[in-house]
């Protein structure tokens, strides 16, 4: 028999000691506990470390047992290890100089990424100010960086004395200029992109080649077709537009229907239509605070519940996953023990920038992401609005968002505007005919979609950014683009 390696003496060295603890502990382990009970000293400790909340001795003798249980498994894992072939351990020396490489890569990588976007600002009511009939408007005056690291961008928005994110406009229309209102949410304020890129600024440039033009930037985020409707009413008909454009986003016929949308600091108004199938205001002057706030709060009560499933459902799994760690917590076995052992792990990966980056990854590829969950692995992610509706929930937002988006035409036309609406997408994917075209075309509305177009032009370049729909600048300028085609096909350009 040949001499042992360092590695094996270590780990017979390991093995000795383990087996003299274990017989010392089944022979003295037990009697030495409950005497040291006895004598209050283990009471005394208890009592400085949890207060006067004093366990019973089975409670100590179980933890005792449990945790020489776990040594037990962890000290044969080391010797496993230590008498593994010399391969396996260059192998997996290798494996571990190479991770850590890789982790101070990621380190200075997000190191860079929160120096240059040190705050994420695209999920807070930035530039927001509450108003008692829109519910919340840009805050005149207000400047600020809107910032998202994950999509890598920073740009500062100034809002005009008027509360636009746009250039000072005055409400009398200067003679021989055109003025065309841009209405809408985000997709037409732009806070994605510098103002010089947004579709406003794009397509005022294009258009002042053929006379001089004025493009006002009307946009909100967050803003339904409710409150463009409203502002276009109170406000926007001030500026004495000769064409209105409303740009639809694909969430605002759940928008229409909101009072208040979960964990938004602001609330809104809605229409309904009432017994004479007239629009009726509710829900002005809207308050300031909405109670809960963590819920969605909606026009139609079966709606409401079906958007509050998903809430429901996650907060559910919270209360159960603190539950199921207060039980694990209390746990003195040894699987128990080692379940906590996993738990401060897991913990203690999530904090690695190599562990953050592929957590990002895989909550962005939904296939991955459910395998992570079922695994229990990851936690689900929330979803604000359910994935799939019932076709009673979208046959009621239609029909709201319909009725909202025919009085905007009724309105344009009683001010002698033209009215143009344009629907939105940075992918083009979108199934034609879609539901907002339908309905255009059944109250003769002049529509315009550019999907196919936005297809070909994803070949050379994507219009969104990475992990988010909005317009980039690229989709930015070619949507401006896409719309003063539209206007010259149209003769609505001279």
């Amino acid at each position: 028999m040949g001499e042992l390696r360092l590695s094996q003496k270590i780990a017979l060295g390991i093995l000795i000691l383990l087996g003299v603890f274990l017989i010392s502990y089944a022979v003295f382990g037990h009697g030495l506990i409950k005497a040291g009970y006895e004598q209050r000293s283990i009471n005394r400790i208890n009592d400085f470390f949890q207060g006067r909340n004093v366990h019973s001795v089975e409670h100590y003798l179980k933890l005792a047992d449990g945790n020489v249980q776990k040594l037990t498994i962890y000290s044969i894992a080391v010797c496993l290890l230590l008498i593994c072939s010399t391969g396996f351990k260059v192998v997996l020396c290798s494996f571990l100089i190479v991770f850590l490489l890789i982790e101070g890569s990621f380190q200075l990588y997000f190191f860079y990424i929160e120096k240059k976007f040190p705050n994420d600002t695209t999920h807070t009511d930035i530039l927001w100010m509450h108003d008692p009939l829109l519910g919340w408007k840009h805050e005149p005056g207000m400047e600020e960086y809107y910032t998202n690291q994950k999509n890598k961008f920073k740009t500062l928005s100034k809002i005009n004395p008027k509360g636009l994110r746009d250039k000072k406009h005055t409400y009398e229309k200067p003679e021989g200029r055109k003025r065309i209102l841009m209405i809408g949410d985000s997709g037409v304020a732009g806070l994605e992109v510098e103002k010089e890129y947004t579709i406003d600024y794009m397509l005022e440039d294009y258009l002042n080649k053929h006379g001089t033009f004025e493009v006002i930037n009307a946009g909100v985020r967050g803003y339904g077709t409710d409150q463009s409707y409203i502002w276009l009413t109170s406000e926007g008909v001030k500026y004495n537009p000769d064409i209105i454009i409303y740009i639809f986003f694909p969430n605002d016929p759940e928008n229409n229907m909101s009072y208040h949308r979960p964990y938004r600091l602001f609330g809104k108004g809605c229409f309904i239509i009432d017994e004479h199938y007239d629009l009726k205001l509710t829900g002005v002057p809207v308050p300031q605070e909405f109670d809960p706030p963590d819920q969605w709060l909606m026009s139609d009560k079966q709606v409401q519940t079906i958007y509050n499933i998903e809430i429901n459902r996650h907060k559910k799994y919270d209360r159960t996953r603190v539950v199921n760690r207060e039980l694990l917590v209390n746990r003195k076995d040894v699987i128990g023990l080692i379940k906590k052992d996993l738990l401060h792990l897991k913990l203690a990966f999530s904090s690695w920038a190599t562990f953050r980056w592929m957590g990002s990854r895989i909550r962005n590829n939904p296939q991955l992401n459910s395998m992570m969950v079922a695994l229990k692995i990851m936690s689900p992610k929330l979803n604000l609005s359910p994935k799939r509706l019932p076709e009673f929930v979208l046959t009621k937002q239609w029909q709201i968002t319909e009725r909202i988006i025919k009085e905007m035409a009724l309105f344009a036309n009683q001010i002698d505007a033209k009215f143009l609406v344009y629907e939105f997408s940075s992918t083009g994917k979108e199934v034609e005919p879609t539901r907002l075209k339908k309905a255009c075309n059944e109250l003769g509305l002049p529509y315009l979609n550019a999907f196919r177009q936005i297809r070909k032009d994803s070949k050379r370049g994507v219009l969104h950014f990475p992990y988010d729909e909005h317009w980039n600048r690229r989709g930015h300028e070619l949507t401006a683009g896409y719309i003063y085609d539209y206007l010259i096909s149209q003769h609505w350009i001279e």
